[in-house]
């Protein structure tokens, strides 16, 4: 018997349908002001932004409400004060991969730009750094007084409805979050079978691929306390392949909303199960990321769903990059998986197919040194302005050959057999 499946989860006991009463007040509380105070202001500043862009005006990031490219405090939290460099590159004339069903990419040029250049993202990333530490925010944050806030209040205002949909049904469905567990805890004898049974469940909530790791300090931002969840269970759902392959196009962006959901959905449900045996957890999605905790890249390649690729994203065998990821944080006692080796790292030295159709050319052909780890890495400053300009772009994930349906396996076990060569 599982008792992580629906028909055999226990039932909240009195006090967490209390906190979730609360939790649920709150969230409504925390829409309606999101509607007064952000989203209506952002249909204005939409349409404002859409009669400059056709004038040929420049958006100015820095007369943005709530922008300041250069906020005290993160400013001196880095003191070679390094300004971001938004220039696309020009080492080569970007390709354009037949995978990508557009018939070319949008050009690098963008209706925005600051007359202050904020504090460089790849240094708030800490690339370069020699020591890890744990992450900093630098986008995707909600919040409105660090340096990249202007492109951040930008991106939010000209989101389509179909990403404000779904964002409004996660915050929803992620008030169950802060919820506590039951207070009878059933004692977990096997760890091993308990991380069978996590696993299954979490499938049957809809993620394609789940690993079990430990949480390490690094992989959690600097504003989370990892102390109480030492477990991460890491969930990865496949996209809507068809609608990916429009990368820069709104269908892709539904496609990659579609994905944040279901993956939301799974932790936020696997989640709640847990709690309901009595042990502690907390479900961490990328979407409402003003909360964010976790990386969950790093995560999935300790748990063992894949390796990290030279665009910056997870590359499994089964789905390649078309993923979305999420994470549970738990206190409960589980079996811990392995990391995978399966050739990632040897493809990616000898390929050169993402870098060369990103139209920024933000994508480094080596490794580089990121807060005391040596990994591949995307040029911060160069990929978000286009990332924002274009629909959330999705390029990399389009033309990587491991997203390629039934391409991974085969391409690990070349890669794995030249290596013995």
């Amino acid at each position: 018997m599982n008792p992580l499946l629906k028909n055999e989860s226990p039932a909240m006991d009195t006090w967490a349908i209390f906190g979730l009463w609360v939790a649920s007040l709150k969230t409504i509380a925390h829409l309606v002001y999101m509607g007064a105070f952000q989203v209506i202001p952002e249909k204005f500043l939409k349409r404002r932004f859409a009669r400059q862009i056709k004038q040929g005006k420049t958006i100015w990031l820095d007369d943005l409400q709530f922008s300041h490219s250069q906020p005290d405090a993160q400013q001196k939290s880095f003191p070679g004060n390094e300004i971001a460099d938004l220039t696309p590159g020009n080492n080569f004339h970007p390709r354009k991969s037949r995978a990508v069903l557009l018939d070319a990419y949008p050009e690098p040029k963008y209706p925005f730009a600051y007359r202050c250049l904020p504090l460089s993202g790849n240094i708030i990333n800490g690339l370069g750094e020699n020591q890890k530490r744990p992450a900093r925010k630098v986008f995707h944050s909600g919040d409105y007084k660090i340096a990249w806030n202007g492109l951040e209040r930008y991106f939010h205002a000209m989101a389509d409805k179909v990403s404000a949909n779904v964002l409004r049904k996660i915050l929803w469905q992620d008030r169950h979050k802060s919820v506590k567990a039951n207070a009878k805890r059933v004692p977990i004898e096997n760890p091993e079978i308990m991380s069978r049974h996590v696993k299954e469940a979490a499938k049957q909530l809809g993620a394609d691929l789940v690993g079990i790791t430990n949480l390490s300090p690094e992989y959690a931002f600097e504003h989370f306390d990892p102390i109480h969840y030492p477990t991460a269970i890491s969930l990865a759902v496949s996209m809507d392949l068809a609608g990916v392959k429009y990368a820069t196009a709104e269908k892709s962006t539904a496609a990659i909303m579609d994905g944040y959901q279901r993956a939301a959905f799974a932790s936020i449900e696997l989640a709640k199960r847990i709690r309901a045996l009595g042990w502690s957890a907390l479900s961490a999605s990328n979407v409402g990321a003003d909360t964010a905790e976790v990386l969950h890249v790093p995560l999935a390649v300790q748990a063992g769903l894949g390796q990290l690729g030279k665009h910056g994203s997870l590359i499994s065998k089964e789905f390649g990059s078309n993923l979305r990821l999420a994470t549970v944080l738990t206190n409960m006692p589980l079996a811990h998986d392995r990391p995978i080796d399966i050739g990632v790292d040897d493809f990616c030295t000898r390929c050169e197919i993402c870098m060369t159709n990103c139209p920024p050319q933000a994508i480094f052909d080596s490794k580089k040194m990121v807060r005391g780890i040596e990994k591949w890495y995307v040029n911060f400053d160069r990929c978000v302005p286009y990332f924002v300009a274009n629909n959330s772009c999705g390029i990399c994930l389009a033309v990587c050959p491991w997203t390629e349906p039934g391409r991974g396996k085969g391409i690990s076990l070349r890669m794995l057999a030249l290596r013995e060569q």
